[in-house]
């Protein structure tokens, strides 16, 4: 519908009175200077609480710095508080992203930036992990870390964590993992059903021995692994011990533990099979012996006195 003429600017006119305190009541944006300003003014206080250290109110106060204002020098301060709070990978993600967001002149004032990255690198380990089952949980250090599948690259401290990967309806997995710092630690983890495997955890006193598990799979001591439920052989060798041959029968859905010990190996003078052996060696010396002493040739005079140009010589004694 068309609207005449004379009313257009009464509509005109009151479209702006309506719109008017919509206007009125947006704030107008904060200058940059006041950001900055109260950029710095919380990064001062994270300074002071890093001084006492106070890691968690340091942190959240140089996160909430970079927000009103992305000054990178923050970026190296979160770094030095995730290294203080042993948070190695967010350490160097932090330190990174100083390296790439900092100008030359102000990377110029950090002495040793490289050596401090190096230094973070060697203290983080790439985990590949995969698993056959989707959705299962994965902690380490009891510490959930995702959920299957993971990306490739997950960044953890290096060291030797207890790892679990744990799914419902699943036997869970427990196996101390060595997470070397710069180096990718591939690991496949298979997880079985609860209705058709049982866990086997083997302990062994004193140094951690080799175990080998129906002659194929072989582990380091302590173990904790699932099975397929029935019989199983396990030799467990140590060096300078004695070898352990023997078996167990894991149930479905159970958990047997093996709490073993290896006897010291005797030494080659402590075996029985060492002494027979030197008794059969002086014996057989003695025979040979006797035989010599019958064979040897004498002289046929009486006392002491020898046919001309016959000689004897003495008898070795043992």
């Amino acid at each position: 519908m068309t609207l005449p003429s004379f009313v257009r600017p009464f509509v005109v006119a009151a479209l702006l009175c309506f719109a008017a305190p919509a206007f009125a009541q947006s704030a107008p944006p904060s200058p940059p200077g006041d950001a900055r300003a109260a950029a710095a003014a919380m990064k001062k206080q994270a300074d002071a609480a890093m001084d006492t250290l106070h890691y968690d109110e340091a942190l959240a106060s140089y996160q909430r710095s970079y927000e009103l204002f992305p000054d990178p020098a923050v970026l190296y301060n979160e770094a030095r508080v995730y290294q203080a709070r042993g948070e190695y990978p967010e350490a160097l993600s932090a330190g990174l992203r100083f390296e790439q967001e900092a100008p030359a002149e102000l990377k110029a004032r950090v002495a040793g930036l490289s050596r401090f990255l190096d230094e973070l690198r060697e203290h983080v380990a790439t985990l590949d992990l995969r698993c056959n089952i989707s959705g299962a949980r994965v902690l380490v250090r009891e510490k959930q870390i995702g959920v299957t599948p993971l990306p490739q690259s997950v960044k953890l401290n290096a060291g030797k964590p207890l790892l679990e990967v744990v799914a419902e309806g699943y036997l869970p997995f427990h196996e101390e993992v060595d997470l070397r710092g710069g180096v990718t630690t591939p690991l496949e983890v298979t997880l079985k059903s609860k209705d058709r495997a049982g866990t086997l955890a083997i302990r062994v006193d004193g140094d951690p021995a080799t175990v080998q598990i129906d002659h194929a799979l072989t582990k380091m001591t302590p173990l904790e692994l699932q099975l397929d439920a029935g019989p199983h052989s396990i030799v467990i060798r140590r060096e300078g011990f004695d070898d352990l041959d023997t078996s167990t029968v894991v149930v479905a859905g159970q958990r047997k533990e093996l709490a073993l010990s290896l006897a010291r190996r005797k030494p080659l003078t402590a075996r029985w099979w060492f002494w027979t052996g030197v008794g059969a060696v002086v014996v057989g010396t003695a025979v040979t012996a006797v035989v010599i002493a019958l064979n040897t040739e004498k002289g046929h005079g009486s006392g002491d006195q020898f046919s001309p140009g016959v000689q004897s010589a003495p008898l070795m004694k043992w």
